[in-house]
């Protein structure tokens, strides 16, 4: 689903449909080389890998203090986008009240806020 969304969007992005006056911003994605020039490349994928980073580490810290294990921590490259995992044991968090397991889940998106704030004040 999320990719039909994606592609939809990438496609209403490059059909134009009629000419009519934009009064507001509307949210465009990200396309290097398209609509940011390729130089900034390399800016753009080391600033994806660290919040990439600082979100996983969001999640391993709430795991950590909701008592489950870290299994493991690694990266991904898929085609230009960096990524980062934390590997959870499921039993573990499968074991946890519902309550706790929102706050491991909800710890990376917490950790993304505090990253844009820091940003924002800089």
């Amino acid at each position: 689903y999320n990719l039909f969304i994606l592609l939809q969007t990438l496609a209403s992005y490059f059909t134009i449909i009629e000419q009519k006056e934009v009064t507001q911003q509307i949210l465009t994605p990200v396309i290097p080389g398209v609509n940011v020039p390729a130089t900034q490349l390399p800016y753009f994928l080391i600033t994806m890998l660290l919040s990439g980073i600082f979100h996983e580490f969001g999640h391993a810290i709430a795991a950590v203090r909701e008592g489950v294990p870290v299994k493991g921590f690694g990266f991904i490259f898929f085609i230009l986008y960096p990524g980062a995992f934390v590997d959870l044991p499921s039993i573990h968090v499968s074991q946890l009240p519902p309550i706790n397991k929102l706050r491991i889940f909800t710890a990376g998106s917490w950790h993304n806020f505090v990253l844009s704030f820091v940003a924002l004040i800089m």
